[in-house]
């Protein structure tokens, strides 16, 4: 080659060499490693708000009067099996760690005590943010782990999962470990079998206990991306910088993943297998999520939903994040793709397979309108923990400029037109916005833009500027808009979930200061030409909250219990028998004599109906 023709070539790569990178936004976070402290604060400060605004919602007290039945089994084969004793129904069937820990929790605070029923969900929330950065730190160092840690500790769904004892925080822990596990694994072995793939396979064990069939979905997780490296390995010429990409040979990987599920399954199989054998085809509908729910005739009934619902309803799980979520999706795509993977963000093509498989059952399961059967609100949060991650992994790469600055301005104009979309559809269905009461969503909104145009205001009114400090701070503006979006928008919209349900929460306090129940009576009059609903979850645990060893009896009529009342002599018993009326709102006593009862709370209208607490006696005057 002549020097005239190599001549231009070589300025040109000078000219790169000689160009300085352009600098990250955020040097501090060089420092990650200093800041995992910070990681602790992030995982319970946030919970600890949302359980200062704890609610009581069906599906909580569903579980809540689950945990106390486990609570009161009189040998090891009800505590195991609820439906031993009683009719089967479809809760009986789900996985009941969760509902073992809240037992344990109610053991030793008390059964009326708040700590007894939060405790549970409140540590495996803060759990799960934790977990989520030891797995972060394994996909891409120190960093990643701390943004995935901050973006998960102020979602509003996560949040929720501090206000009651629901069993998805326990399942998206003990799954997100598992996976972790196997990653470490891969990473640091170069063995078949490890202490950290053991683990992994405890944690596996343990998912299967509290989320059933999450266990599964997590061992298709790491078999599909398993057998893809091993697929890639094929393709790719030993060597080809980049190749081994951990310890343990890819022939090894699939294996591994083997390994890891007999241990899960030796682990936390056990339970499965005794339902499935003992009610059979019936276990399994419900284990697996195909049983819906009885309703209560409160709430409608789930209905499958259009294709514009689901793009709101997706939308709406990282709502300021969801593009930055397919923007770290495709920067894991094009390091892949481009084979430009270094060793401290190895196997984060394990995020994208995650994301798949669970974005398929999250359609399945919202497409198919089994909101309410037990196992099917796992998938929304195995949802949220990888988009989550990916989001940081986008945020990840505008920190560190790998983005041309005009890219990540068009991020930020679709992420507002994508929050106002949002914010605009206010007609629609009202379970989009079951977290965002009053338009919660709009803080979001006008957080990210205020900040936005902060920065870019701040760059236009200083023109001695240089157009590269102009850019920094705009796209500083830009990261901080999105990371005080998805804070404000956690903050409002778990602070206004509690709005209702106070009505039983006042009830309560007036019939705590009764003196001790011996019995009790839900009076549930059915009007002529009137269905009357069953009454909610929320009132029966109240009550079982209140008196947890007093057996609770039903009446249809109130003529069958006035004659019983009228049998019983008075004083003694009679005086310690509370009776609960649960009634269309104006039909609280329609045909009870005078005198046969005196009140034991101030009644409260609940949804419609008048909810009222008595003893036998004198009326009040």
């Amino acid at each position: 080659m002549s020097p005239s023709a190599s001549s231009p070539l070589n300025d040109r790569l000078l000219r790169e060499l000689a160009t300085e990178p352009p600098k990250p936004l955020f040097p501090a976070l060089r420092q990650a490693e200093a800041m995992a402290p910070l990681v602790i604060v992030l995982a319970f400060l946030p919970t600890l708000y949302a359980l200062a605004h704890r609610t009581v919602t069906e599906a909580g007290a569903r579980q809540g009067l689950m945990s106390l039945n486990c609570l009161a089994a009189k040998n090891l084969a009800e505590f195991i099996d609820p439906a031993v004793n009683g009719p089967p129904s479809s809760l009986v069937y789900q996985p009941l760690l969760m509902n073992w820990f809240t037992a344990l929790a109610l053991n030793v605070f008390g059964v009326g005590h708040v700590a007894g029923y939060l405790a549970s969900a409140y540590l495996c929330t803060a759990g799960l943010i934790m977990s989520a950065y030891v797995f972060g730190r394994r996909l891409g160092g120190d960093r990643l782990g701390l943004l995935a840690a901050l973006l998960l500790a102020f979602n509003p769904h996560v949040l929720k999962l501090a206000q009651e004892p629901v069993p998805q925080s326990a399942a998206a822990l003990f799954a997100v470990l598992a996976l972790a596990g196997a990653v470490a694994h891969w990473q640091k072995s170069s063995s078949l079998a490890s202490i950290q793939l053991l683990l992994g396979g405890i944690a596996l064990g343990l998912c299967l206990l509290a989320g059933g069939p999450v266990a599964i979905a997590v061992v298709l997780i790491l078999m599909t991306y398993a057998t893809w490296w091993k697929i890639d390995g094929w393709r790719r010429i030993p060597t080809e910088p980049g190749f081994d990409r951990s310890q343990l040979g890819r022939s090894m990987a699939v294996r591994s993943v083997l390994i890891l599920s007999l241990t899960g399954f030796a682990v936390g199989g056990w339970r499965a297998l005794l339902m499935g054998s003992r009610y059979g085809a019936d276990f399994w509908q419900s284990w697996l999520g195909f049983r819906l729910m009885p309703s209560t005739g409160l709430v409608p009934p789930p209905t499958g939903v259009g294709f514009k619902q689901l793009i709101l309803q997706g939308n709406y799980l990282v709502l300021p994040l969801s593009i930055l979520s397919l923007v770290g999706a495709g920067v894991i795509l094009g390091e892949l793709l481009r084979r430009t993977e270094d060793p401290g963000r190895r196997h984060r093509g394990l995020l994208i397979v995650w994301i798949v498989v669970a974005t398929g059952l999250w359609i399945v399961r919202a497409a198919g309108g089994s909101a309410a059967a037990p196992v099917t609100e796992f998938w929304t949060i195995m949802l949220i923990v990888p988009l989550s991650m990916s989001a940081a992994v986008g945020l990840l790469a505008v920190i560190d400029r790998r983005i041309p600055f005009a890219g990540v301005v068009a991020i930020a104009l679709v992420t507002c037109l994508n929050v106002a979309w949002i914010v605009s559809r206010g007609n629609e269905p009202r379970a989009l916005y079951e977290l965002a009461v009053d338009r919660s969503d709009l803080w979001v909104l006008v957080s990210s833009v205020a900040v936005i145009a902060a920065a870019v205001a701040t760059s236009l009114l200083w023109p001695s500027l240089s157009i590269e400090t102009r850019r920094r701070g705009i796209l500083v503006g830009i990261v901080l808009g999105a990371i005080a979006a998805n804070c404000i928008w956690g903050g409002v919209a778990v602070r206004r979930s509690n709005s209702g349900d106070r009505e039983l929460e006042d009830l309560r306090a007036g019939l705590a200061r009764v003196a001790s129940v011996t019995r009790w009576t839900l009076v549930v009059p059915v009007q002529p030409a009137l269905v009357a609903p069953q009454p909610p979850a929320q009132l029966i645990y109240l009550l079982r909250s209140l008196w947890p060893s007093v057996v609770m009896t039903r009446v249809d009529s109130w003529e069958s219990l006035a004659a019983e009342l009228s049998a019983e002599p008075p004083g003694g018993s009679r005086e310690q028998h509370l009776i609960v009326t649960w009634s269309p709102y104006g039909r609280v006593r329609p045909t009870v004599p005078a005198g046969l009862l005196k009140a034991a709370a101030p009644p409260c209208l609940y949804r419609d109906h008048e909810v009222a607490g008595f003893f036998p006696g004198e009326s009040s005057p």
